[in-house]
């Protein structure tokens, strides 16, 4: 079994040359607003959603269920794949099917030989799902994940005071319960 590497950091997820990134997407896989809007706009928004409206209509019968996971190319970002995930809205869907996006995403990744992936903070913007949930979810799914080659993930956050809560809930909760295979980054202060 792999072990991982946890990296958090303040940044632009779109710059990054990585593997994967994860795109919070909506069951349409349509360009959407925030960060999913800004994905679409720096791959390439007409092939993306030519992509993404082909998968959603051909794979998922028009819709993409809350939780699953999707990967496509990334076309004009540096990563290598874009991994759409559906969120849940809070008080709306089933708010532990945030986990499985992280998980699905994990497993997408490590399935298509990805060995880093990095993450956005998924749910606590436009979903509105508080982000002491999120870190329940984000454990769980980490706890359940086995990689075979999946060796480093990111959680690459836009702002500091969303950097400073991951940080503080990695090092008080999820690294601290975690198995062993998994170690913080040296890059974290």
């Amino acid at each position: 079994m792999t072990s991982v590497t946890i990296e958090i950091m303040h940044g632009d997820i779109t710059e990054l040359f990585v593997d994967a990134i994860v795109n919070p997407n909506n069951k349409w896989l349509l360009s959407g607003s925030g960060l999913c809007g800004t994905i679409y706009r720096k791959a390439g928004k007409e092939m993306l959603e030519m992509t993404t409206r082909k998968i959603c209509q051909v794979e998922f019968n028009g819709s993409v269920p809350c939780g699953s996971a999707v990967a496509t190319d990334s076309h004009n970002l540096n990563c290598k794949m874009i991994i759409h995930v559906v969120p849940p809205k809070y008080f709306i869907d089933p708010v532990e099917l945030l986990e499985e996006c992280y998980i699905n995403a994990l497993i997408v990744a490590d399935e298509q030989q990805c060995t880093t992936i990095a993450f956005p903070a998924i749910g606590i913007g436009i979903n509105k799902i508080p982000i002491d949930q999120t870190f329940n979810y984000i454990s769980g799914a980490l706890k359940k994940f086995k990689p075979t080659v999946l060796n480093h993930v990111i959680f690459c956050l836009n702002n500091k005071h969303t950097e400073n809560l991951y940080r503080e809930k990695f090092s008080k909760r999820t690294i601290n319960n975690l198995s062993h295979r998994f170690r913080r980054s040296g890059t974290n202060k």
